[in-house]
């Protein structure tokens, strides 16, 4: 793209529809974004894979979420379906809300999530949540 360009990429619609579905907490639609599977790894936890591992996961985050909200402050991709974010992740838990700064790489191939990676600290969303759910 030209230097100033504000076209927005199919990835990169794909990430931000990806976001929203958070953020409307549709538990479906996210695993509809992602191919059968996806490999999705929290780091520094254990990665998960397919949407059965998947499900398991973020389903309990987003029942106990009264509101998600996810703050994009950079977004950017390159030409081989890498999405690239910097986020801050706001869950609102027993009216508390914890945020969570958050690097991601988002994959897509074909329309789909193939890998989704996301690098925080694990210690301070720990402590948050102890707190909420205190």
């Amino acid at each position: 793209f030209p230097i100033g360009s504000m076209a927005m990429t199919n990835h990169i619609k794909l990430a931000r529809d990806f976001i929203t579905a958070w953020e409307d907490k549709n538990l479906n639609q996210i695993l509809n974004m992602m191919a059968k599977n996806c490999k999705y790894h929290n780091i520094p936890m254990q990665p998960l894979e397919g949407h059965d591992n998947i499900k398991s996961f973020i389903a309990p985050v987003i029942e106990m979420s009264q509101k998600i909200v996810w703050d994009i402050h950079q977004i950017a991709d390159d030409d081989t379906g890498n999405v690239f974010t910097e986020r801050t992740d706001k869950f609102l838990i027993n009216d508390t809300w914890i945020e969570l700064h958050v690097c991601g790489v988002m994959t897509f191939s074909d329309g789909l999530m193939t890998h989704w990676r996301d690098y925080f600290d694990l210690t301070t969303f720990e402590k948050a949540m102890e707190e909420a759910t205190a």
